[in-house]
């Protein structure tokens, strides 16, 4: 049976790498969802990736940037500019921006349900969903957590669909989101030279990144290009960038005649097995390059988004304050290498070594350890300098999501064990239900330096939850006595001495709990989350707060359980493991036959 289609517009001003992550979210939802009416707002800047997918209905371009400069007048403006969208009301609006800027946006157009950042009708911020609280208070800080963005994009709209909706379509209507399905670009008869040659591998490695400390020096490039032209004679290298890169290909190229002139190696011309397309692509061309290479190596740019949407592999260099986790390639069997530390750089010969192992795993398939690989190219110096991680889907029982698992050995940090806590919590806050605890923490990653962190959190859980249960106590007695009353303004003298006595110790007991949460790393989290949670309190009468109060901080403590649980989980790894001894061998003396 046909449904109604379910309306919805979405914002996403950012940059073209979250527009195209934004669209990986939407069209999982639209699989799911084929009623969905899709209008996606966009930077006119970075709105050529959405213009390109079919599935989506209609695309508006927003002049971001003269709305901005316009800030006396920003709400008028933004009123002028979407007069056209506000025709019909829509069933979702989401912001997938999460800026206050977009929010006003969000504020203006007609919904019946928002997700992401909104404005309330006396214009002050509005975060209503759990996954916005989510975002606002752990995402968009510098706590570390393991769910990739696009992986909360999707469920959050998802949820939102299935509560407000109905169950996703179950008659097979939705096919595998492939690269085919996603965009339908305008291809170029010629690329380069050798571009369709059945003998030629390419290779495509993205300049520059989003930002220029999330860059890798043009030195680096050079050097990593040399290595795989001078070992590799049926591999091509096919230079991208935009404009603004055409500074990088210039340094890149005098690098590599620097290169090519110490390697020993007169014949090996490696410019003549170099093309470079900085600053000559279109959105099109650019897409077609990356469909068709066999690998692209970059930084934190959006061509590792946009190529693993078309199915090409990535090797993702992460240099700098990029949370890969977060914002890594997509899909199974792409690479991340990055260094351990910002003192330590990230070597060429490591990126190679990483290329090298992930472009031959069909011949030894994962049997052969990296560290063993390393050793084979002489390059065991490199381990200790180098982090190395494969991406996979999990199975929908084990938590769903993109997972990076580490091929180097090494123990995990307290940020980081945190980051798969919070993974887990986040599930079990907002899904309903969650995987294994600790199903990819390895015994071999618990340091001491680790348990001595983990046992001085524990003291600092066990506080802040006594806490937690006396706000929750306080706040019940508070219901109790305003629901009797038959006023909130015409009282009892001791009734309003009660009441205010227990208001007074909220502020406390709230008082109390920021010292204990701001004390200790782990549990800074669970405190912004506490205070976005009571910012978005909706009650109008004191009994409406009181009662929305508790829920809040029950609703921590359940996180707190599960911080819990992680901790001792993890402290129990710790503990020796008693190996049993090989059985001695007793030789029985043989019978006779006779016997």
């Amino acid at each position: 049976m046909k449904r109604e289609p379910i309306r919805i517009a979405v914002i996403q001003l950012a940059r073209l790498g979250d527009s195209v992550q934004s669209l990986m979210a939407l069209r999982a939802a639209q699989q799911l969802y084929p009623e969905l009416d899709i209008t996606f707002i966009a930077h006119k800047n970075f709105i050529a990736a959405a213009e390109r997918c079919p599935w989506i209905n209609r695309t508006v371009s927003l002049p971001a940037s003269a709305l901005l400069e316009n800030r006396e007048n920003r709400i008028s403006a933004l009123a002028t500019w979407i007069e056209p969208l506000v025709q019909s009301t829509f069933d979702i609006v989401v912001n997938w921006t999460y800026s206050e800027t977009s929010s006003y946006l969000a504020g203006i157009l007609p919904a019946r349900v928002r997700l992401g950042y909104s404005r309330r009708r006396d214009g002050t911020l509005s975060v209503v969903d759990g996954w916005s609280h989510y975002i606002h208070s752990i995402v968009q800080t510098e706590t570390l957590q393991s769910i990739h963005l696009t992986d909360i994009l999707t469920t959050q709209l998802l949820t939102a669909l299935q509560i407000h909706f109905d169950d996703p379509v179950e008659d097979g209507e939705g096919q595998t989101v492939t690269s085919k399905s996603f965009f339908e670009i305008q291809r170029s008869p010629f690329v380069c030279d050798g571009w369709n040659h059945p003998g030629i591998r390419w290779v495509a490695l993205q300049l520059g990144a989003s930002s220029r400390d999330k860059s890798w020096e043009p030195r680096s490039w050079a050097k990593l290009a040399s290595m795989i032209l001078r070992r590799h004679d049926d591999t091509r290298i096919i230079l991208l960038g935009g404009q603004r890169e055409k500074k990088l290909e210039q340094e890149f190229f005098e690098a590599l005649r620097i290169e090519q002139r110490t390697s020993g190696d007169p014949s090996a011309l490696f410019e003549k097995r170099i093309y470079s397309k900085v600053g000559k692509a279109t959105f099109d061309h650019w897409a077609q390059i990356l469909a068709d290479t066999q690998w692209l190596i970059s930084a934190d740019t959006a061509a590792i988004h946009l190529a693993s949407v078309l199915g090409t592999r990535v090797l993702n260099v992460s240099v700098g304050p990029v949370r890969f986790r977060e914002t890594g390639p997509y899909g199974n069997g792409h690479y991340v290498v990055r260094s351990p530390s910002s003192t330590i750089s990230l070597a060429a010969e490591a990126v190679y070594a990483t290329w090298t192992y992930a472009s031959t795993e069909w011949q030894h398939r994962r049997e052969l350890p990296f560290s063993e690989h390393l050793r084979n190219l002489e390059s065991s110096e490199f381990a200790e300098k180098m982090e190395v991680y494969r991406s996979k889907i999990r199975p929908g029982d084990l938590g769903g999501g993109i997972h990076y698992e580490p091929l180097i050995e090494q123990p995990i940090t307290l940020a980081n064990w945190y980051g798969q806590v919070l993974g887990h919590l986040a599930r079990e806050w907002y899904c309903g239900w969650v995987p294994p605890v600790g199903q990819e923490l390895e015994r071999t990653e618990v340091s001491p330096e680790l348990v001595q962190n983990l046992r001085k959190l524990t003291e600092g859980i066990d506080v802040l939850d006594k806490l937690y249960g006396e706000v929750i106590r306080t706040a019940d007695d508070l219901v109790k006595t305003t629901k009797v009353l038959k006023s909130e303004n015409l009282m009892k003298v001791s009734d309003r001495e009660r009441i205010y006595n227990l208001g007074k110790k909220l502020e406390e007991l709230e008082a109390l709990s920021s010292r204990v949460g701001n004390a200790q790393e782990p549990l800074k989290a669970i405190h912004r989350l506490s205070q976005i949670l009571m910012h978005n309190l909706t009650g109008k009468r004191v009994s409406e707060v009181a009662e929305e109060t508790i829920g809040v901080y029950r609703f921590l403590q359940v996180g707190l359980s599960g911080l819990r649980t992680w901790t001792r989980h993890t402290l129990g790894l710790a503990r020796p493991v008693a190996v049993a001894a090989p059985s001695k061998v007793v030789s029985l003396p043989q019978r006779s036959p006779s016997a």
